[in-house]
């Protein structure tokens, strides 16, 4: 078997006209007459050259498309690992931002429960006063009711002491 190999673009060519030439010029009847066969065998030797170059080829094809595809896979990588690293830590100051935002709402949240509880408490402290204000109001009204009815019989009172002291002072 011979051995095969890739020529250059200029060998290939040459095969390829001399093939040609040979199939052109040669009449290929295929008689069996040895000039015939003289004229056969260089053409399949040229065959099985062409089907090696073609099957090196088609290796050196698929050796190429894995070359690419790991060269994109190590560069997308790559750039994967550099957006990540290039991200991250802007990513981590924000999130430790949020962490901080978030914890300051929590602590706002528990300062506006204590505020409205405190809020309610005055709310009900203030109501309970106002009621208070109202009893007193109406003890004091009451209050005042009844001093007025002790004044007038008071003053009743005094009126008809005096005139009881007038008339004992008029018997003697």
């Amino acid at each position: 078997m011979a051995e095969s190999h890739i020529g250059t673009k200029t060998e290939i060519e040459d095969i390829v006209k001399w093939v040609l030439r040979l199939i052109k010029d040669g009449k290929l009847d295929m008689d069996g007459t040895p000039e015939e066969i003289l004229k056969r065998e260089p053409l399949a030797e040229l065959v099985k050259n062409i089907k090696n170059i073609i099957n090196e080829l088609n290796v050196l094809e698929k050796v190429v498309e894995d070359t690419v595809e790991e060269d994109k896979k190590q560069k997308m990588a790559y750039f994967k690992q550099e957006c990540q690293d290039k991200i991250a830590a802007p990513v981590e100051f924000i999130e430790r931002q949020k962490r901080e935002v978030e914890e300051q709402l929590r602590s706002n949240k528990r300062v506006l429960n204590t505020l409205r509880q405190k809020v309610s408490d005055c709310e009900k402290q203030i109501s309970d006063q106002q009621n208070e204000i109202s009893q007193l109001a109406a003890k004091n009204l009451e209050q005042e009711d009844k001093l007025g009815k002790l004044e007038k019989a008071r003053k009743s009172e005094c009126s008809a002491l005096q005139q009881s002291k007038r008339r004992i002072g008029a018997l003697l």
